[in-house]
This record gives C-alpha cells, structure tokens and sequence, in this order.
C-alpha cells in the first residue's frame, strides 16, 4: 500500500471517530434518564440535604401535582458546567451496597442513583429562580418515559446534584462506569432476627458526591432563614427525605436491606417560609423515625395506650388469617402537615395533617401523636384527640386501606410572637399471613385368613397395608416373623419386603402362603416401619387344628414257646380335630406268627403283618384293637405299631417280648413185680424225661424204699449214695430238652402188704420237688 493511501485511510477513520464522538455527546445532551418506579430498598446509605415540597404541589390525592408543563417544555439540563467551577475527580465505579440492592426496575436494566444537594440557580417550572435549599414543587415527581437506559440519573425536575468541595480536582467523565446488570433471580434473604419487615425500611441516605457549589440566589421577597449551607460532616451523613416509593411486589421473600444510619441533629426551621409551610415526613415505623426535639415532643405516652399490649402482639393470631393477608404485605403511611404561611397572635388558627396509605395493603391500629405548638393554647381538635400529658395529643385512626388517607387537625390559638410548629408522628401495625399444611402419614395394617386351619394344610394370609394419614409415608417396609407352627416356602423364620413411598389413602395388598405343621394357637404380628411415621403392627389370631394320635400296646414282655402271647393296641386321639381315615399297622417279628385279630383287622402274609382301618376317631376318644400271635421261636423280639390319619401321623411306638423255651421235667415209676410174695425182689424204674423247649439244669433225684425192704441193687448213669432205705443221685448238670435219664433200684420185700416207693425231682427251675409214689402188693406166700 502507498503511503498516500494509508494517510487517506487514516483520515477517514479519524473522521468517522470525530462523527461517532459528537454523537454521542448530542446524545448525552438531550438530557438526562429518569426512573418510572424505584424501590425505596434501591438507596444505599448516602447523605442529602433535606427536601421540602411546598404544600401547593401537592395534588387532591396526596402526592405531587401533576400540572407541569410537557417535557419538551421542560428546561434542559445544562450541557457543560462553568469554566470556573471545578470538579471533584469521581470514581470509576460506583458502589452499590449488595444489602440495598433491590429488584430489577422495569426498563432500566441498569440504575445510576442521583448524588445530594441540588443544583441552584437555575429558574424553576415558572420562571422563578430556586433557593438551593427549596427543591422544586416536582423533585419526588418520577417520570416514566426513560428514554436512554445508558444515561446517567437525576430527578425528574432536571436538577443536576452538586455538592460544595474545596479545590476539587478536574472532572473526568470517562471514568464512570456503568453498574453490571443483576442476575434476574433474587434470593431469599432474612434478617438477623429471622423474620422480614413488615413496612417498609426507613429512607437511606446516598453517599456524597463532591459537586462544587453554584451562585446563590436571591433570598425570596419574604424573610427567609436559610440553614447553614455548609456540607454535612463525613460519617454523620444528613438524612434523605423523599416522597415515598411502592415497591413493586415481589414473587420471593423480601430482600432485608440494613438500616440507614440516622443523624443525631436537628435543623431548626425557618421562621417564614413563604409559599410552603408544610413539610411530607416518609412513612415508616415509629422506631425508625428521625429524633425528635424535646421541646416539641409530648411529655408522656397517650393514656389510651398505658398498660395495652403492643399492636403487633395484639393483632397475632395462632391460625392462619384472611387470604388477604397473605404474600407480601407493604403498607406504606405519609404524613403531610399543613399551617398558614403565617399567623397572628390572639387569632385562632388551624393546623392539619393528612395521613395517607401509598403502600399495596392495609394499615392497622394506625396512630397520630402530636403536641401542643409552644406559644399557643389549643381550642379544639378534629376528629377528637386524647391528651397526653400537658401538651400532647393522640389519634387513634384505627385501620387504613390502601389508597386511603384520613385528615386530623387541630385549633390553636397563638398567644407568643415568633416561630410557632410541632412534630407529629405516625405509627402504624401490618398483618401478615401465611399459611401451610401439615400433614402426618398413619400406617394400618389389616389381615385377612381362615381362623381355624387343619394341620397340614396351606394359608393364603392377606396383607393390606393402607396409609391413612394425610402425608406421604417414606420408605415403607413389611416384616413377619413366621410363627413356630407354620412353614414358609423360603424356610425363613422372618420375612420382609420394601415397599417404598405410600402415598395418602394408598393401599397395597400382599400375600403370604404359610403351611400348618401341627396343632396350636398363634398370632401371626405383622409390622410396618416408615422413615417419617410411626411404627404400625398387626397381630392376627389363628388357631391350627389338628388330630393328635397317641398309640400303646399292651402285652406280655416274657413268652415261652408255643405260648399264645395276646396284645392290646390302644390308640388314642388327644388333638382338637377328629381323626379321618385311620389305619393302624402292626407288623410282627420272625418268631412270632399271626393267630387273630379284633375289629377286622387284616394279617398281610406277604408282609407279615396286620393292618386295621377305623375310619376315623374323635377328638379326645380312645379305641382298642387286640392281637394274638404265638411265639416259635427263642429269643428278643418287638412288635412294631404305626398310625396314620389324614394329615397327621402317631409317632411309631414298639412292645419287646423275649421268647424263652420252656423246661418241663417229667419222670415215671414202674415196678417190674406187682404183686409180689414176700421176700420177693422188686425193681423200679425210674424215667426222667425232659420234655419242654429249653434245657434243665441242677436235676436232683431222691428214692425212699418202704419199710420192710432192703435195697438190693442201683442201676445209674449218676453217681449215688445208699443210706439205709434211701438213695441219693448226684445232680444231673443239664437235662436237655427230649432228654431222659434211667435209675433203677432193686428192693427186696420182707413185709406183706402194700408197700409204696417214694421217688422226688427237683431243678434248678423246679425249686419245689414233685414227689411221685409207686406201691407194691406183697403177699405172704406160705
């Protein structure tokens, strides 16, 4: 590129600079921004000059007057400030406290709040020039139609603020800074005390901003009194006095800005004040108002209010209140006064004060104190007032609506020269409500199953858990213990089962299959636990009904061979249930064969045993079978007897018999030689003969000869001894059984007659001899 065409270039974007930087400047000089609506929360702690509004600018409604010219007519803001007026160096950021932050105002996405003090000089709405300290009749007037939302703030009367400095440095516009936007959300915030304002926070005072001062005006044709006009010192800011603000209704819980700090001084008023002698005081709580001087405060509390609870207290109720009441509730008093411009002593004159409702709700238990003027006697007063002390007075105004406003007055009579005035003060209650609902969830639990069950049979229980509270039950859950007589499928002795959220008047049914193992009475309990109810329990009674059999034998524990052996079963039932289709079996050893049985009872060759069917058998009888079997073979045995009925089964019970061979002894005596003659020899013979199933020990025989005879002869497999007419035979260890043993003793008759043998056995299982005889006829021969 040639150099000419780079210092061409270079020209046109210095022009386009050139043009961009006037228009911004024409811009910047049709005036300033003005804000529809500002939130009185909007104003950080700042200090200004006080405000008065003349009396004569304030409408029928109570606020500003609106007969202002169009604001093309308005005089336009001054575009530059004289050359010899220098200004103080602004910081590039203004601050804004986060705790005087209100909502977003419709329009102006970004606020610039105007500095203190008023430009004076310059000629009001009708020509006339302002007093610095008199602001003009539309200072609280709020215009709507913002135009540049860039544009720096003043008030609406075109006013731009200033503020005396000594040697201030050069001014530098380009240091402002224009606030970031907020975010659109506003958080809930609550004051240290835990609870919102109920009215509306105090006004706040800006901070200052160093303006220097413009030429003074004349003073007005009537005396006037200006206060100092030096600025307020740092730290103790003057109060601001403004018209008040309705802030617009908000959809969270009301930001809680910290309260402005308030001066301790108090600025005398002039004597004459022409043309305004009223001054609006902003509404707020009693606590909050600016201190009042001794002189003009009332001496005492209104002896309507001695010993009463305070209004707040009063109006507090424990239910919830009227629909009205609820959101955000913002009452908002103004109190106007009025007085002649001026007075004359001994002429009765009158002092009112207007009490207006600018906020969005009702005012309750709203009250009016004021005093007496010192230097006047009062005459009367409308609507009629209570004394306080000597010079006080009180009105009790009861409720204020919205938008309402109630006019008190008082009659005086001035009886001093001089400056003549009181402070009134307003103090008003706010009611809030709100309302919620608590709820608690109620769990029931109910069963539904047979009462009476059979043993061995299944249960189907029924579980319907129902919340019937008016709150959602949290984490529901459903535990059983298993009760001993019954079975779970699982083989669990304990069930649960989550069941999660139940909601209000929601029901779930369950079911459990439990089967009966035997005869009792339980209570099957039931539980439902929740996160954020009680516990609720369910106990439901059922009773297992069920036969209970119970089967003997009786009989003989000791059998001999081929001894019949009868045995009685007795079996009986001792449950709550009858006994369906009985049988009973009897099943029979190896040593012991069937011979008969009672109630048709059926011996099984191929099983060896006996069976019997009852059909049934009621609750708390008793039946008998009898049974008789023939014992073939020695030894230890047991007869095995089981029941069985529908759904429940006897324990199985045994009868042991011990089968023992029998020993029986048995012996003869023959005589060879019957009848003989005397001195005849007879033998006997003597057979022992063992003819039972089971040998025989300890065998002992005895032979007695009679009288008149001589043992000739003894024949034995034993040893034995002779002793005169007897002879005694060794035991015989062991006779078996078929066994038998042969004596035979030969005797030699000397007597005629019958003679008798006498022959005794006895074992070791025959204690008691058998004594046998055999006798002999001897006759005599010769």
């Amino acid at each position: 590129m040639s150099r000419y065409a780079f210092i061409a270039a270079a020209t046109l974007f210095t022009g386009l600079l050139v043009v961009l930087t006037m228009a911004i400047a024409q811009r910047d000089s049709r005036g300033s921004r003005t804000i529809p609506d500002l939130d009185a929360n909007a104003y950080s702690a700042v200090s200004a000059k006080p405000i008065v509004v003349s009396s004569d600018a304030l409408g029928p409604d109570g606020g500003l007057a609106p007969s202002l010219p169009p604001r093309a007519a308005l005089p336009a803001p001054r575009a530059a400030l004289p050359e010899s007026v220098a200004l103080p160096e602004i910081p590039s950021e203004i601050p804004v406290p986060a705790e005087a932050s209100g909502p977003t105002l419709p329009g102006v996405p970004e606020v610039f709040l105007a500095t203190e003090g008023f430009v004076s000089g310059e000629p009001n709405d009708v020509g006339q020039p302002m007093n610095p300290y008199e602001p003009s009749p539309r200072t609280d007037e709020i215009h709507t139609d913002a135009i540049d939302a860039a544009a720096p703030v003043a008030l609406a009367s075109g006013q731009v603020p200033a503020n005396p400095v000594t040697e201030p440095p050069k001014f530098d516009a380009s240091r402002i800074v224009a606030p970031k936007p907020r975010s659109d959300s506003v958080p809930t915030l609550l004051p240290p005390g835990g609870m919102p304002p109920t009215a509306p926070p105090p006004s706040v005072a800006l901070p200052p901003i160093g303006l220097p001062p413009l030429p003074e005006l004349a003073a007005p044709a009537a005396p006037f009194s200006a206060p100092s006009a030096s600025p307020p010192s740092q730290g103790t800011p003057a109060p601001l006095s403004t018209a008040p603000l309705s802030p617009a209704p908000r959809s969270t819980a009301p930001l809680s800005p910290a309260p402005a700090t308030l001066p301790n001084t108090f600025v005398s008023p002039a004597p004459v004040l022409p043309d305004t002698a009223s001054q609006p005081l902003a509404s707020q709580p009693l606590a909050s108002q600016s201190p009042v001087p001794e002189s003009l405060a009332p001496t005492m509390d209104p002896p309507s209010l001695t010993g009463r609870q305070a209004p707040g207290w009063a109006m507090s109720t424990s239910t919830p209140g009227s629909r009205q009441f609820e959101g955000s509730q913002n009452p908002s008093l103004e109190i106007h006064k009025r007085a002649p411009a001026e007075v004359q002593v001994g002429v009765p004159t009158s002092f009112t004060a207007v009490v207006r409702n600018v906020g969005n709700a009702t005012a309750f238990d709203v009250q009016v104190t004021d005093a007496i003027p010192k230097g006047a006697r009062l005459v009367r007063t409308f609507p009629e007032s209570q004394r306080v002390g000597n010079d006080g007075l009180a009105w009790n105004l009861g409720e204020l609506a919205a938008g309402q406003e109630a006019t008190i007055s008082m009659e005086i009579v001035p009886e001093t020269e001089g400056e003549l005035g009181s402070v009134a003060s307003v103090k008003f209650a706010a009611q809030a409500s709100v309302r919620t609902i608590s709820t608690q969830p109620r769990l029931t639990i109910k069963q539904t199953a047979v009462a009476e069950m059979l043993g061995g049979d299944s249960a189907t229980i029924l579980i319907d858990v129902m919340n019937t509270g008016t709150g959602v039950a949290r984490d529901v859950r459903l535990e059983e213990d298993v009760p001993k007589v019954f079975r779970h499928v699982s083989g669990a002795s304990a069930l649960q089962h989550d069941v999660g959220d139940l909601a209000p008047g929601e029901s779930l049914r369950f079911e459990i299959e439990l089967m009966a193992l035997e005869a009792g009475k339980v209570s099957n309990v039931v539980r439902a636990t929740s996160a954020n109810s009680a516990m609720a329990e369910s106990s439901y009674p059922i009773e297992v009904k069920a036969p209970k059999l119970q089967l003997q034998i009786v009989g003989p524990k000791l059998r001999h061979l081929e001894r019949p052996a009868p045995y009685e079963a007795v079996i009986e039932n001792s449950g709550t249930a009858v006994a369906k289709d009985l049988y009973i079996t009897a099943r029979l050893p190896r040593g012991m064969n069937f011979i008969s049985a009672s109630n048709e009872g059926t011996y099984l060759p191929d099983q060896h045993s006996v069976v019997w069917n009852l059909m049934e058998l009621a609750a708390g009888t008793k039946a008998k079978t009898e049974l008789v079997l023939l014992p073939v073979e020695e030894g230890r045995f047991a007869i095995a007897m089981t029941t069985d009925a529908e759904g429940v089964r006897a324990d199985p019970t045994e009868r042991e018999v011990l089968v023992e061979g029998q020993s029986e002894l048995t012996f003869e005596i023959d005589d060879d030689n019957d009848p003989i003659e005397v001195a005849g020899m007879t033998t006997y013979s003597i057979r022992i003969n063992n003819i039972g199933t089971r040998p025989d020990t300890e065998v002992r025989l005895a032979v007695e000869a009679p009288e008149g005879t001589t043992i000739e002869q003894v024949s034995s497999p034993m040893k034995y001894q002779v002793t005169g007419r007897q002879v005694i035979f060794a035991p015989i260890p062991s006779l078996a059984s078929k066994q038998q043993v042969v004596v035979k003793v030969s005797v030699k008759h000397a007597r005629e007659g019958t003679q008798v043998l006498r022959a005794s056995l006895q074992s070791q299982l025959r204690a008691v001899p058998v004594i046998k005889d055999e006798s002999t006829q001897v006759y005599r021969d010769r």
